[in-house]
C-alpha cells in the first residue's frame, strides 16, 4: 500500500500585505500542536440522533504546522507545511483539509492550492528550522 508523502503544501494567497499579516497572526493560533479539535460523529438509531465527541490533539498526528512567508508568490502569499507523523492515524488528512477550508472560507484569503507532497523537507521549511 503506497503511504502518504511526510510533507504537504499549501499556498495562501490574501488580498493585502495587511491581510495577510492578521492571517498569519490568527493562524499561528490555531495551528499549534497542543490545539485539541473536536470531530462530532452523529448516528440515528430509531429515528433518534445520538452524538459523540472525540478530541484529537493536532500534535498526535502532526510533528510540526508551519506557516512560512512565500517569497516567489509575492508579499501577500503564505505557504502552510504540514509535516505529518510517520505513523499517523488516517485522520490527520481530515485535520489538514479542515484547516484548509477554513482558510478557504476565510475572509482575507483570495486563494488556498495545493503547493507541493514531498518526503523529503524541503528546502524552504529545513532552511526555516534552522533559523
Amino acid at each position: 500500500m503506497k503511504t502518504a508523502p511526510i510533507f504537504t503544501s499549501w499556498l495562501v494567497n490574501c488580498h493585502s500585505l495587511d491581510q495577510a499579516e492578521a492571517l498569519r497572526s490568527r493562524l499561528s493560533k490555531d495551528i499549534r500542536l497542543d490545539a485539541v479539535v473536536e470531530d462530532v460523529i452523529r448516528s440515528y438509531q430509531g429515528g433518534v440522533e445520538h452524538r459523540q465527541i472525540k478530541t484529537h490533539r493536532l500534535g498526535d498526528y502532526f510533528a510540526e504546522i508551519r506557516l512560512l512567508s512565500s517569497p516567489g508568490s509575492g508579499p501577500t502569499a503564505l505557504r502552510l507545511v504540514f509535516q505529518r507523523l510517520p505513523r499517523a492515524g488516517r485522520y490527520w488528512k481530515d485535520l489538514m483539509v479542515n484547516i484548509i477550508q477554513a482558510l478557504a472560507s476565510a475572509p482575507e484569503t483570495v486563494s488556498v492550492t495545493l503547493d507541493y507532497k514531498v518526503d523529503k523537507a524541503p528546502l524552504e521549511t529545513a532552511q526555516a528550522a534552522d533559523d
